[in-house]
């Protein structure tokens, strides 16, 4: 009889843990890969079930936002509307969009329950964003076309993900997403980490400036140089720090910690 109540207390916790993939996660620690695609416009890419629909979402990384997703699809969902919010842009622009609430997202083993969605007028425009950074650390590694979700940087240490030399820096949460403090050519700026530009740009008022070739330190740390854009910019942010230094220093975002781990050393890509 006990041995019998055994058995179901374990088959009870093996359901739990499949069908809640973010409380055994959470619980037990977390690490697995996920590969990476890009999209028409050289944007990385993942591939999720939303509510039962194979999906391939564009990757926000650190934005505020935890879903951006096109009205073609909402309409196929099993959704609940929220409310109205206002999506602002780089550029200034506010627009009023109107929330869901999204079932669940799968992303290999892993489940994120309950996600709120905002309609974007745009297919273009659809993201994955603070859905999956902001509730799990992860390692963006351009350089092998894959993600690691994993819990903790020790772990990542052990298994041969990053080492010692890896550069730790302390980010804040901006309403355009996560702002890193980087020495630059220009001098000290506040930069946004943002998966969805391909090139890094600075913010400035100037029309018609010629590109400049920054260098970027970190904690004393060279990490190279950069061809880096001058566009126009809200007045609170300095730039943007886009795919062409991601996919060349491989990142661990901390979000438990509020701190982003940085490699280095430059990768080469073919």
């Amino acid at each position: 009889m006990l041995r019998n109540k055994k058995r179901l207390v374990l088959l009870f916790l093996l359901t739990v843990s499949l069908s809640t993939g973010y409380l055994f996660f959470s619980n037990r620690g977390y690490f697995f890969c996920v590969p990476v695609k890009y999209d028409e416009y050289g944007c990385p890419t993942i591939d999720v079930d939303i509510d039962g629909h194979p999906y391939s979402l564009p990757l926000a990384i650190g934005s505020r936002f935890p879903l951006l997703i096109h009205k073609e699809l909402l309409d196929h969902l099993n959704t609940v509307f929220v409310k109205m919010k206002a999506l602002e842009t780089s550029e200034g622009y506010i627009y009023e969009m109107p929330s869901y609430k999204v079932p669940n997202i799968r992303i290999g083993p892993l489940v994120l329950p309950s996600v709120i969605a905002m309609e974007v007028p745009r297919k273009k425009d659809e993201a994955l964003g603070r859905g999956l950074g902001g509730n799990f650390n992860l390692l963006i590694d351009l350089a092998q076309n894959q993600l690691v979700v994993c819990d903790r940087f020790s772990k990542l240490q052990k298994k041969g993900y990053a080492t010692e030399n890896w550069v730790q820096i302390p980010f804040t949460s901006h309403r355009f997403g996560l702002s890193l403090q980087i020495l630059t050519t220009l001098g000290s700026k506040n930069l946004i980490l943002d998966t969805t530009l391909t090139t890094t740009s600075f913010c400035s008022s100037a029309k018609e400036q010629e590109p400049i070739l920054s260098q970027f330190h970190i904690e004393g740390q060279e990490l190279g140089k950069i061809s880096c854009t001058l566009t126009a910019g809200p007045s609170d942010v300095d730039g943007f720090l886009g795919l062409d230094f991601i996919r060349q220093h491989s990142l661990y975002i901390d979000f438990t910690h509020q701190c982003i781990y940085i490699n280095p050393s430059t990768t080469v890509l073919p």
